[in-house]
């Protein structure tokens, strides 16, 4: 008797375990999450889903983008959620507590956020709100070298990990040193020192920033070009406005015609003066063309002039990057680096790098066919996602630097 009991209770477990995996796995393929809800998420009683959080769904979206700005490290955004009050979920008794560091990296590497379930090995779509694509996260974990266990930084510079050596092609790092006299200088060297040494010299900081300023400089729009780039970016916002405006007065227009149409066909139909086939074949035409009709209203309507604001940003950017730089931190120094080029090395203490689109190296006497040319750049990049990380980074850029003034000004 006891070993039929055994056989039981064993029989129930197991049938136990399979049933609250199926409701699992069931649970996942509709695409929700079975488990805590990630912090920026809250579960709706409701309807039993995972919604974002009022209050820390935006924190946590501002964790990302810095880490995808490349100018910030884990380390400076975990200090930068406990400023802004980011907090684990409420205890029933001891309440929420400041996220840790580990919670920060387990954080930036959860692809919870780009709108997928991890589990078990697998992956499932999920129902929830993203809160960023699939292509930022996996930009995020190239930034955090991932896999590998993050080493503390006693010292923080701003250029390691953006420039590689042009002998080894290994990236550059930096190094403090303590002269004799008491005064401390930072040299940019390769990080091959040993087995074989790279021969490649190292270079003092204020050297290599004067190179980047001159780098900045090459990409500076002259001052004629500026003028006539706004010029010509406001003289195109109003024609767009103009010829915008002319297209949605036509397709209103058409699309009352086409409404009246149907109720014409409707009465026509009441009176028995066309069949029931030529009826419904018309009707289907008429309401297709409707219906492609309201579409094409709803896109012009919310689809608009998205692209003007971030032209500005781009035209303005490489005539202020040069001042930004100079009076701005070492995380502002490296999220202009980050914006405007790419492909930097170090060869013989100089420093080269390939501008992006559509930043280019402007020459003295610029000709209109090359002006053009960037506004043609600028036009048919905006939908880019690097682009939008470029603006998204003129963005901080810009709010930095307006934080800083008005410190200033109080000082």
């Amino acid at each position: 008797m006891l070993q039929i009991m055994f056989g039981q209770s064993k029989y129930y477990s197991d049938a136990l375990s399979e049933n609250v995996k199926r409701g699992l796995r069931t649970k996942l393929e509709r695409g929700e999450w079975p488990n805590k809800a990630p912090i920026g998420y809250r579960l709706d009683p409701a309807t039993r889903s995972l919604v974002p959080d009022p209050d820390q769904f935006p924190i946590v979206r501002q964790m990302w983008q810095f880490m995808l700005s490349g100018a910030y490290r884990p380390p400076r955004i975990w200090q930068l959620s406990h400023e802004w009050g980011l907090r684990t979920a409420q205890h029933k008794v001891l309440g929420g507590k400041p996220l840790t560091l580990s919670a920060t990296y387990h954080l930036l590497t959860n692809p919870f956020y780009a709108g997928v379930l991890p589990w078990q090995g697998r992956i499932y779509p999920g129902k929830h709100q993203a809160m960023i694509t699939l292509d930022e996260f996996q930009r995020v974990q190239a930034l955090l070298g991932r896999p590998g266990r993050p080493r503390p930084q006693k010292h923080r510079f701003a250029f390691t990990g953006l420039i590689r050596c042009g002998r080894c092609g290994l990236f550059v790092t930096a190094e403090d040193k303590k002269k004799p006299s008491g005064r401390r200088y930072v040299y940019y060297h390769c990080t091959r020192r040993l087995r074989p040494r790279c021969q490649e010299p190292s270079v003092e900081v204020a050297a290599l920033e004067d190179q980047i300023v001159c780098f900045l400089r090459s990409i500076e729009m002259p001052g004629a070009f500026h003028e006539w780039g706004l010029a010509h970016l406001h003289e195109s916002r109003d024609n767009h406005h103009r010829s915008r405006a002319m297209r949605l007065e036509t397709l209103h227009k058409t699309a009352t015609d086409v409404d009246r149409q149907l109720q014409t066909l409707t009465d026509l139909r009441i009176r028995s003066i066309i069949d029931d086939a030529e009826f419904i074949a018309k009707r289907t035409e008429l309401q297709a063309e409707l219906l492609r009709l309201r579409q094409t209203l709803h896109q012009e309507n919310n689809g608009s002039n998205d692209w003007f604001e971030p032209a500005r940003s781009l035209i303005s950017f490489s005539n202020r990057a040069i001042s930004w730089f100079e009076t701005g931190d070492i995380d502002t120094k490296r999220l202009i680096l980050e914006t405007v080029g790419s492909n930097y090395t170090l060869t013989d203490k100089i420093f080269n790098g390939e501008a992006r689109k559509p930043f280019a190296r402007f020459p003295k006497n610029t000709q209109i066919p090359e002006m053009l040319a960037f506004m043609e750049n600028v036009r048919t990049m905006l939908h880019d996602t690097e682009l939008g990380i470029m603006l998204r980074n003129i963005k901080q850029l810009e709010e930095r630097m307006e934080g800083h003034s008005t410190l200033q000004d109080a000082a």
